[in-house]
């Protein structure tokens, strides 16, 4: 190391590989393709109205809000103003997770429809790699998929065939390599054309006796000799959508920890999390302790162990999304499908990718030198300043990093100057009147480290 500049990590972190080169290998130039981005939980609502042409409501749907060949939802409830239906969580043999229909003024000749969904795109394409072979090509599984049945598209796999990840969820894939070998190039481009357009064909079939395809519109009309039904999907909202992608890591439970105490030092507003030996929840908003890394906007970032050796990074939107770059839809599955490819494009700036990949790349094993280095280092910034050092050798020892209420600017700027501590910049766009942090760079940020690993492994044998 040199005493006036700054200085990167004179060590060489080894690259996380799978052996079997099957999935991405995390580094620290983490940026992400397009082609590695996936769509997980999805909350969707989708709203219309029908019109009878003899009777009413309740005779029009009396026989509807069901799939004749499972039983996926429960008993229609009936008011004298509505009718509603949600799915089962019993009988849910769906990827599906949640489906609420609500029919009103059922005793008119004429309503609205709101229907609320949350499905996963993610787990429906597990359920539908672990139900086919693998003797099918890439070109004749898409036309397999592209032929199902809503019903069908939307069947769980056997139990058993998906195992549960660490949060006991099954909406993970393969390894990208196998999913590739499956599925082509970029599955998620061929895929959610296919999962806009099941979407909509399910949420139809609930609402007719018999399948009808609809108009190719946005409006969605759906006619029958009882009377018409229409779904707004040019209108559809997306209060709520998670993006993803991974990376193959040997030892992914305790880099989530490495990482997370990296990110508590380096950011003024984190949360983390892991799942094993115990699940544990860590947030700091500013010196306040307590339960998540919030981006501006209605964005979070979330990290975490999906298997013991695959990170999963995410960017979770919850709220409004602004779609207003969108054409205005032509046919029924434009728009959501126009939402689902702007927020895998809007991942890939959400965040500095390069900086959440060093300071959740492995450690730098420091040695007693690096720690004589940073206390001389921090005596000479302080200069005249020297009633300074003790309070800033504890911040940065232990916390990992100072803020600009600690210590006098000029201080923090000669810390910089030398390479000690610099600002890493996570958001885009930092949030709005939070105390500017300073974190220590590499080595030093893997000193703070080694001494926190080193106190947390005593207690743990104590």
């Amino acid at each position: 190391m040199t005493d006036n500049t700054e200085d990167r990590s004179r060590f060489i972190r080894a690259r996380q590989r799978d052996r079997a080169a099957s999935i991405v290998g995390f580094s620290a130039n983490l940026s992400p393709a397009i082609e590695q981005v996936g769509i997980d939980k999805l909350e969707v609502s989708v709203a219309g109205h029908w019109i009878c042409h003899s009777g009413n409501g309740e005779a029009m749907f009396r026989n509807r809000l069901a799939f004749p060949d499972v039983q996926w939802f429960n008993t229609p409830q009936a008011s004298p103003q509505s009718m509603t239906v949600s799915m089962s969580r019993s009988r849910n043999g769906s990827t599906i997770t949640e489906c609420k229909v609500r029919i009103a003024s059922t005793r008119s000749q004429q309503g609205t429809i709101n229907i609320n969904l949350s499905v996963n795109p993610t787990r429906t394409l597990a359920h539908l790699l672990a139900r086919f072979g693998n003797e099918l090509s890439p070109a004749e599984l898409w036309s397999e998929i592209a032929s199902l049945s809503p019903v069908s598209f939307f069947a769980k796999a056997e139990a058993g065939l998906i195992s549960s990840s660490l949060d006991g969820s099954d909406n993970w894939l393969p390894a990208t390599r196998y999913v590739r070998d499956r599925l082509g190039g970029d599955p998620w481009e061929h895929f959610l054309p296919i999962y806009v357009d099941r979407l909509r064909v399910v949420c139809n079939a609930l609402l007719m006796e018999a399948l009808v395809d609809p108009a190719n519109e946005p409006t969605n009309r759906v006619p029958s000799p009882m009377g018409d039904v229409s779904l707004h999907w040019g209108d559809v909202r997306v209060s709520s959508v998670e993006t993803y992608f991974e990376r193959y890591h040997r030892h992914a439970i305790s880099t989530v920890r490495r990482g997370g105490n990296a990110l508590l030092a380096a950011d003024h507003s984190v949360d983390f999390w892991r799942y094993l030996p115990a699940a544990t929840s860590f947030h700091r908003e500013n010196a306040r302790f307590s339960v998540s890394m919030k981006l501006p906007g209605t964005r979070r970032l979330a990290i975490y162990a999906k298997l013991r050796d695959r990170l999963r990074f995410e960017i979770r939107r919850k709220g409004k999304g602004d779609y207003s770059r969108l054409a205005s839809p032509t046919d029924g599955n434009m728009r959501l499908l126009g939402i689902l490819e702007q927020e895998r494009r809007a991942l890939l700036g959400a965040v500095e990718w390069e900086a959440i990949g060093e300071l959740f790349a492995g450690p730098d094993h420091p040695e007693i030198a690096d720690i004589e280095t940073l206390i001389e280092q921090v005596c000479a910034s302080c200069g005249q300043e020297a009633s300074f050092a003790a309070e800033i050798l504890n911040r940065l020892l232990f916390d990992g990093a100072i803020t600009e209420a600690d210590v006098p600017r000029a201080i923090i700027g000669n810390l910089r100057k030398r390479g000690i501590v610099d600002r890493q910049l996570i958001r885009v766009r930092d949030i709005n009147g939070r105390t500017k942090r300073f974190a220590l760079t590499a080595p030093y940020r893997d000193v703070h480290l080694a001494i926190v690993d080193g106190f947390n492994t005593s207690s743990g044998r104590s």
